[in-house]
C-alpha cells in the first residue's frame, strides 16, 4: 500500500483564513490520490485538536478524500523522541502493509530525511502542494 503523510498548515492551508484549505493545493491533492491510489495519513499538528481535525477532515471530504488514519501523538513524557518523524516511524512500524510512502510537509526537511530516511517533499514557496511538487509525489509512488 502507497501512504501519503500529510502537512495541512503551509501545504493544504496556505491562504489568509487559517481554518481553511485552499482549493489549488486540494485539487494537486486528489490528483496525486488519483493516480497512485495512495492513502492519506494525517500529520498535522490539526490531529492535536478533535475540533482541528474535525474542520480539515471535512474540507477534506468535501472534495472527496478520504482521511485513512493519524500517526500517533507523542509527548516528551511518553518518549525521548517526540519528533513528527518519530510519530510517522512509529505509523509505519503499526501499519507494515504500507510499503512506500511520501511526507508532505513545509517543516524542516533535513531533519526529517535524516530520521526516516524516506522521500520528502516540502512545499515553502507560499502556494503549497504545488503542481510541480505533486508530479514528484506521482513519479514517486509510481516507481518513477
Amino acid at each position: 500500500m502507497k501512504a501519503i503523510f500529510l502537512d495541512l498548515d503551509g501545504v493544504l492551508c496556505v491562504g489568509n483564513d487559517p481554518d481553511l484549505l485552499d482549493l489549488y493545493p486540494l485539487k494537486n491533492l486528489k490528483r496525486v490520490i488519483n493516480k497512485t491510489g495512495a492513502v492519506i495519513v494525517i500529520s498535522s499538528t490539526w490531529r492535536t485538536k478533535p475540533q482541528w481535525l474535525e474542520l480539515g477532515t471535512r474540507q477534506l471530504n468535501d472534495v472527496g478524500i478520504e482521511i485513512y488514519g493519524c500517526t500517533p501523538i507523542f509527548r516528551y513524557t511518553d518518549h525521548n523522541d517526540c519528533s513528527r518523524a518519530a510519530e510517522i516511524r512509529q505509523f509505519l512500524k503499526d501499519n507494515p502493509d504500507i510499503d512506500k510512502f511520501a511526507i508532505i510537509d513545509d517543516y524542516d526537511e533535513a531533519c526529517l530525511k535524516e530520521k526516516t530516511e524516506s522521500f520528502f517533499l516540502t512545499s515553502y514557496d507560499g502556494y503549497g502542494l504545488n503542481n510541480e511538487i505533486a508530479d514528484k509525489i506521482i513519479n514517486y509512488l509510481n516507481g518513477g
